[in-house]
C-alpha cells in the first residue's frame, strides 16, 4: 500500500529485514543482518543520488539508523530524533555491549559505530521530537527537544481507514480493547504471571461487558502463549496493522484501553483524548517493582495503574 497508494506519504520506499525474534539468535548474527541491510542502504542512497537533507530517525540503537545519521551528517544535512512511544519518557536501558562486540561492530559497520544506552543519545543527532517535551526522561531534556504536534496521530484518519480496508477490517472494533504484550519484551521469569494476568482481564471482561477486542503486537510469533479456550466474544484484531491505525477512524467507538507499560497508553490516551479509560498492568505485573519514573509518567497522562485484578472494573 505505501508504494501504490496514489496517496501514499513516501515518494520512495525500502523495506529492509529485521529480528522479529529479539530473544533469538548471537549478537554476532544480528550484526551480520544489520551489515547487509547497510550495505542495502547504501546501493540505494547511490542510486537516488543522495546529496543533503533531513534524516530522521526513531530507532537509533540498530546500526541501520546510525549509518543513515553518518551518511547525512557527511552530507552535512540535519539529523531528527522521532520519539519511538514509552521509551522517551521510561527509564528503560539498552543491554551493554561487550569490549570485544563492540570492536566487531565496528569493524563490521564502521568506525562511525558508537552503542548508544538510551534512545535518542546518538551525538549526531541535531533535534528532538517528542509528543509530550515537558515529561521527556531526563537524557533527553539538554538535546534541544522540541513538541512533535499530535496531529500527526490524528489527522490521519482517511488513510487509516484505507489501511484497515487493505486488511479487510473497516468495522469498528470493541469499546473495550487488550493489548497484549509482546512475549519477548517481557522480563525472565515473568512470563507464566503477566500471561495469566491478561487471561483473567479478558474473562473478566467478558463477564463484564460480553465482546473484547485482543491486540497482539505486529512481532509476536507466539500468539498462544495468551490462549485460554476464549469464545466468540473475543475478536481477535489484525494483529499487522499497528493499533493506532485501529483506534483513530474509530475513536468514539472505544471506551477503555488495557495494556502493560508500553507506546499505546502513551498514544491511546492522544487518540481516544480524556473521556477514555486507560489502564495499565504495571503494578499487576511487576509485584510493586514498577519505575517510580514510570508509574509517574502514567499518572501524569491520566492512566489507571490497579494492583488487583478482582478490583478492575470494565462496565
Amino acid at each position: 500500500m505505501l508504494r501504490s497508494d496514489p496517496e501514499k506519504p513516501f515518494n520512495n520506499v525500502m523495506i529492509i529485514p529485521g529480528n522479529a525474534d529479539s530473544r533469538k539468535g548471537s549478537r554476532i548474527g544480528k550484526y551480520i543482518i544489520q551489515f547487509l541491510n547497510i550495505l542495502r542502504l547504501r546501493r540505494t542512497l547511490n542510486k537516488w543520488n543522495y546529496r543533503v537533507g533531513r534524516t530522521y530517525v526513531f530507532n537509533d540503537s540498530r546500526a541501520e539508523g546510525q549509518y543513515m545519521l553518518h551518511a547525512n551528517s557527511t552530507h552535512k544535512g540535519r539529523n531528527i530524533y522521532v520519539e519511538d512511544g514509552f521509551g522517551a519518557y521510561s527509564e528503560s536501558h539498552f543491554k551493554s555491549v561487550k569490549t570485544v562486540e563492540r570492536y566487531v561492530a565496528k569493524i563490521a559497520f564502521g568506525w562511525w559505530y558508537l552503542p548508544v544506552d538510551v534512545v535518542g543519545t546518538h551525538p549526531l543527532f541535531d533535534h528532538h521530537l517528542v509528543l509530550l517535551p515537558d515529561m521527556v526522561r531526563y537524557e533527553l531534556r539538554d538535546k534541544g527537544v522540541n513538541k512533535l504536534d499530535s496531529s500527526v496521530l490524528l489527522d490521519s484518519g482517511a488513510y487509516c481507514q484505507k489501511l484497515l480496508h487493505e486488511f479487510g477490517h473497516s468495522s469498528p472494533p470493541p469499546r473495550v480493547i487488550v493489548v497484549l504484550p509482546l512475549s519477548d519484551s517481557i522480563p525472565a521469569g515473568l512470563e507464566t504471571k503477566v500471561t495469566k494476568n491478561y487471561r483473567k482481564i479478558i474473562q473478566k471482561i467478558m463477564n463484564e461487558v460480553g465482546e473484547v477486542g485482543i491486540k497482539f503486537h505486529p512481532r509476536e510469533t507466539r500468539e498462544q502463549i495468551y490462549n485460554d479456550r476464549w469464545d466468540e466474544r473475543v475478536l481477535c484484531l489484525p494483529k499487522a496493522v499497528p493499533l493506532e491505525a485501529l483506534l483513530i477512524p474509530h475513536k468514539s467507538s472505544v471506551d477503555i484501553l488495557v495494556g502493560g507499560a508500553s507506546t499505546a497508553m502513551l498514544t491511546g490516551r492522544i487518540i481516544l483524548g480524556d473521556e477514555a479509560r486507560i489502564i495499565s498492568t504495571t503494578k499487576l505485573d511487576y509485584d510493586g517493582d514498577s519505575s517510580e519514573r514510570e508509574l509517574l509518567f502514567l499518572k501524569k497522562i491520566n492512566v489507571e495503574t490497579p494492583q488487583d485484578i478482582e478490583c478492575m472494573s470494565f462496565e
